[in-house]
Parts: C-alpha cells; sequence; structure tokens
C-alpha cells in the first residue's frame, strides 16, 4: 500500500445541468452556510460552536471574500473573468459554478494538481434572501440575540480603539460579555459576565468604548427591533512577541481563542519534518517507525491528515492490520471519504 502522495477515491458531484453562466447571474453577496471537500469529506478543524462564517462578494470582475460576519468591510479581493462556468483567478486556479440560482450558489475550487480531498465546495445563500428568510421568522420578536448569519455590521472596529487606549500599559486578561443595541433609543450597553483582571479601570476602557459605539453599527434591517444582543470574548494580550486585542463575536467561552488560532506556524513546521522522517522511513521499509513519525506528525497538527493516512499505510504494509485499522477507524470518525472507503475495504 503507497504512502499518500498515495490513494485517491473520487466520489461524482450531481450535476445540475446548468448552462452557460452569465457574470450578471452572480453578482451580489453570498453567505456560507455549507461546505465540505470536493470527495464529501468533512472540513477540519471542525468549529466547537457556530458554522465559520463566510462571505463571497462578487461585482465588477471582483471576488471578495470577508470572514468576519461582524464587519462590513471586506478582508481581500481578487480580480477573476468568468470562463466556462469557472470564476478563475489565476491561470492554475478558480471555483467550478455547480450550481447557480436566484437564492443558492454552489462552487469548488479548482486547483492544477490537487485531488478532490485538497479542495473545498462552499454552498451559499445570496445574503438578501437569507435576511428576507431570516426576518420572517423572527416577524413576532422584540428582543432578539444576533447569530453569525443575521447580526448588524460595524463600519469600523472596536478593537483598534480599544488598543490605542490600552496600548501604554498593555497586560494580560480574558473577558466574556455581551453588547446590547438598542435601535431606537440610539444606545448601545455592554455587559461583563467574566473577568480575569480585578483592574477596575481595564474593564471600564472596554466598556466605555462599546458603550460609545453606537454610531459605528449599522442597523439595517435590525430597526424594528427593540434590542439585539451580540455576545462576545476579548483578550489583552501582552508578550514578547505579541501585543495585541483579540476579539470574538458570537462566543462565550474563552476556550475559542484556541480554536480559532491554534495552529502555529511552528507547529506546521515540526509536522512537516516529522512527515518527512516518516517518508524516510517508509521509503527504508522500517514500517513500524514510520507509523510512529507519521503519529507524531498528525498529533502535532492535526490538519495534516495525510500523516494520519501514511501512518495506517505503514501499519499495513508492516503487517499490522489491526492498527491500521484503528488508524482508517480514525478518519472514518473524522468523516473522510477515502478513510471510509479504506475501512469498508480492508477491515470487515
Amino acid at each position: 500500500m503507497n504512502v499518500k502522495i498515495t490513494i485517491s477515491i473520487t466520489l461524482l458531484f450531481v450535476n445540475y445541468g446548468i448552462g452557460q453562466i452569465k457574470e450578471s447571474e452572480i453578482n451580489g453577496k453570498w453567505i456560507k452556510y455549507k461546505s465540505e471537500m470536493k470527495d464529501g469529506s468533512k472540513i477540519l478543524p471542525t468549529p466547537k460552536s457556530d458554522s465559520t462564517f463566510l462571505e463571497i462578494s462578487i461585482k465588477n470582475s471582483k471576488l471578495c471574500f470577508n470572514s468576519n460576519p461582524i464587519y462590513k468591510t471586506n478582508e481581500g479581493c481578487i480580480d477573476f473573468s468568468l470562463k466556462e462556468n469557472t470564476i478563475k483567478t489565476s491561470i492554475e486556479s478558480g471555483y467550478k459554478i455547480e450550481k447557480n440560482t436566484l437564492d443558492t450558489l454552489i462552487i469548488c475550487e479548482k486547483i492544477d494538481g490537487l485531488e478532490n480531498d485538497k479542495l473545498k465546495r462552499f454552498y451559499l445563500v445570496n445574503d438578501k434572501i437569507l435576511y428576507a428568510k431570516e426576518l420572517e421568522k423572527r416577524k413576532e420578536d422584540k428582543n432578539i440575540i444576533a447569530t453569525k448569519l443575521f447580526t448588524p455590521k460595524l463600519n469600523v472596529g472596536i478593537e483598534g480603539e480599544i488598543f490605542k487606549v490600552l496600548k501604554s500599559d498593555m497586560s494580560n486578561f480574558d473577558l466574556i460579555g455581551s453588547l446590547t443595541i438598542f435601535p431606537s433609543k440610539k444606545l448601545v450597553t455592554s455587559d461583563i459576565d467574566y473577568s480575569s483582571t480585578k483592574k477596575i479601570s481595564k474593564l471600564e476602557i472596554v466598556t466605555t468604548i462599546i458603550d460609545n459605539s453606537f454610531n459605528s453599527w449599522d442597523l439595517t434591517n435590525f430597526e424594528k427591533f427593540e434590542s439585539i444582543k451580540i455576545p462576545f470574548i476579548f483578550r489583552s494580550e501582552s508578550t514578547e512577541i505579541f501585543k495585541g486585542i483579540k476579539m470574538i463575536f458570537f462566543a462565550n467561552n474563552i476556550s475559542e481563542f484556541d480554536f480559532v488560532y491554534r495552529r502555529k506556524l511552528e507547529d506546521m513546521r515540526k509536522s512537516g519534518e516529522l512527515f518527512q522522517k516518516g517518508i524516510n522511513a517508509y521509503s527504508e521499509k522500517k514500517y513500524i517507525k514510520a507509523a510512529e513519525y507519521f503519529s507524531e506528525s498528525f498529533k502535532t497538527d492535526p490538519e495534516n491528515l495525510d500523516a494520519l493516512y501514511n501512518k495506517a499505510a505503514a501499519y499495513y504494509e508492516g503487517g499490522d492490520k489491526e492498527n491500521a485499522c484503528k488508524t482508517w477507524k480514525e478518519l472514518v470518525d473524522l468523516g473522510q471519504t477515502n478513510g471510509i472507503e479504506l475501512y469498508k475495504n480492508n477491515c470487515n
């Protein structure tokens, strides 16, 4: 069994039989409601709470991305051309349009040289349709809790304003709280449910800036509500290599910081080194040693699924079918299509 530079099983996606699409048909803002790998596998890491946010804007042959549900500003834009129902962003890459209707857009990454388990598929809904449905759902409500998919937007960042005041006396502390917007009263209030610092002055800086942020909010579609509550977690961090403010909305557990920021470059580098040692050991037919290296590579960077596939292949070639099946079962539990096929074909 080959190590993964390896195993590839392709599942066919439903052909919707769409004709040639015009750019005017896909212009607008699209919000992700589901995603997967092209072969049907789950995308890792799996979020702990609400699904990760992605907004894609298409206009004037520009493709723009925003992964922060609370801010109106796009994080980056790239030029594209539309050819053969593919949003071409370069000679080698783009997004294949698999379905397009008035309310739905399904696109899949198209990158030369990458297999289906490395390409992401996005299911998107038109933002106007989404908001109309959310408003209909809440037509009897006066006081609501916002979600990533239905929230007022900030025109300017709160974090930057807080950092300007705190930067002369930065310290490490965490907060869990919420802010509530009252549209008719033109008022914002904040509540802190947890604080790791006892310095009242620090808390007052954070809450005062939040409480004075009313004019920074775009309340389009939210004017009819008496109040809109938005939970958040907050971190002030001061180390030798980083000083700054982190704020995650729609979260109420400090551990969310570990999820959002957990993948470190150093871990990826170390995982890559262990992975290469595993490849070398495998080529020398030292299969058990290779499995150990691949296992450590995956532990160091749990998004390196190739290491887990290779661990199973090494055990299998080394005659340890039991551990190979245990490893394939890990891939099954992670929702990986190739892993499901390998487990089904070799372990039952």
